[in-house]
């Protein structure tokens, strides 16, 4: 009898599927069957290549074992298992056993899917990009078309809409450029996807498939805070001389209205207003702040003053930001008109006896008279008679101030002040 194994199972990757043919007995006669191929779900010339078949087997007198070498095609498309199914026939000086059929089953070692890469970096709002690549890991039978969308467009975007592989290019990767979409918000880092959607295809292994997704982190850079127009935030001012003006705005857009105050000294600095109003809508519209300096009557030289921004709003970046600040340099237009004071033997020193003497003081001029505290003690008005006022420190309300320092603030008819430390000793 002529038997072979009725099945067997070899890897893609095998150069070879061998099969082998018996006699069950010794012959003294020359023998042999034919093998064919008899069907099977792989194709010749794709799957494997043709033996010979059909081949005839010869057995010289004595040999009971043929092997038939059925050559492997690997290929990388994801196809499933192939089968070869072969049979004997015509047997010569012998006949066919039980196992007249055999099936040699070829393993498919490609699976259909995805190389997908990680992303080489963050995208940012300042338009920075980050990269990542993609590639089939089998080999298609048709065009398959990957489409991409971002999950979140306000902060990133794809450079492309649709990655096309085919039985070419399915092992070669493409690129896909990721930007950095920028927005107005005080809104930190956020973590997005870019899509890679199912697959579009005819061939079934990839049709539907679905790839998955890349995960990138864009970077914010927005902050909070006062933008001034030009980076000017010092003005020149003079006392009753013109209004100099700075224009701000928000450096980002707020979630709620956003209120800044302007807090200074009343009686140095003068606006226009006393507080702006921003919103999500005019947040970065410059509104304009006019900055002038009182006039007052004071000698007190050139001055610098601050204007606060503070901020008053529930949005969580604006609430308790740190004031921002305009620095306003303040020239005096006030001079003296009112004469030194000279005191006695030993100038601006008073002591038992000791007058304060007026120089060249006019008519009229208002005397306040503060202890070292500030304090007021008393005022007097003086009057001179040519060109002198004396002042006994021992006699009436001056009796009552003690060793130190007393201040005199000295008013003169035009409204031109002055003011003068003086040392007491008792």
């Amino acid at each position: 009898a002529f038997t072979t194994t009725t099945s067997a199972t070899t890897d893609e990757t095998s150069a070879n599927h061998a099969v082998t043919a018996d006699l069950s007995n010794v012959s003294a006669l020359t023998t042999s069957v034919t093998v064919s191929i008899t069907g099977g779900t792989g194709t010749i010339g794709v799957d494997y290549s043709n033996f010979g078949a059909p081949l005839v087997l010869t057995f010289n007198p004595g040999e009971t074992s043929k092997s038939i070498l059925i050559p492997i095609l690997p290929d990388s498309i994801a196809e499933g298992n192939e089968t070869v199914m072969l049979g004997l026939s015509v047997p010569v000086n012998t006949s066919l056993g039980a196992n007249s059929t055999h099936t040699a089953t070829i393993t498919d070692d490609d699976t259909p899917g995805f190389n997908i890469s990680t992303i080489d970096g963050n995208t940012g709002e300042d338009g920075s990009s980050a990269n990542f690549t993609v590639s089939l890991s089998s080999q298609p039978t048709a065009d398959v078309v990957i489409n991409l969308s971002s999950d979140d467009v306000g902060e990133g975007q794809s450079s492309v809409a649709s990655l096309t592989f085919n039985s070419t290019n399915w092992n070669i990767v493409q690129s896909v450029t990721v930007s950095g979409v920028d927005d107005d918000s005080v809104d930190g880092d956020i973590n997005y996807k870019i899509q890679l959607l199912p697959v579009t295809s005819v061939d079934t292994n990839y049709s539907g498939l679905d790839p998955a997704d890349v995960s990138v982190i864009n970077l914010d850079n927005d902050i909070a805070g006062i933008a001034f127009e030009s980076d000017v935030r010092e003005v020149d001012t003079q006392e009753a001389g013109e209004e100099k003006e700075i224009k701000v705005r928000l450096l980002s857009r707020p979630s709620t209205s956003v209120m800044v105050n302007l807090v200074y000294d009343t009686n140095q600095v003068s606006t226009n207003i006393t507080s702006l109003t921003f919103d999500t809508e005019n947040w970065n519209v410059y509104q304009t702040i006019s900055i002038g300096a009182i006039d007052d009557k004071f000698i007190e030289g050139n001055t610098i003053e601050n204007i606060q921004l503070t901020y008053e709003t529930e949005d969580v970046n604006y609430k308790n930001l740190d004031a921002s600040i305009i620095i306003v340099h303040i020239e005096d237009n006030d001079k003296a008109d009112i004469a030194d004071v000279l005191v006695g033997p030993n100038p601006l020193i008073l002591r038992q006896s000791s007058e304060l003497v007026f120089n060249n003081v006019p008519d009229n001029t208002n005397c306040e008279v503060y202890d070292a505290f500030g304090r007021f003690q008393f005022s007097f008005n003086i009057r001179t008679m040519n060109g002198m006022h004396r002042m006994n420190f021992l006699n009436g309300q001056a009796s009552a101030i003690s060793s130190g320092v007393i201040i005199l603030k000295l008013t003169g008819p035009n409204g031109k002040m002055k003011i003068i430390k003086v040392g007491v000793e008792r």
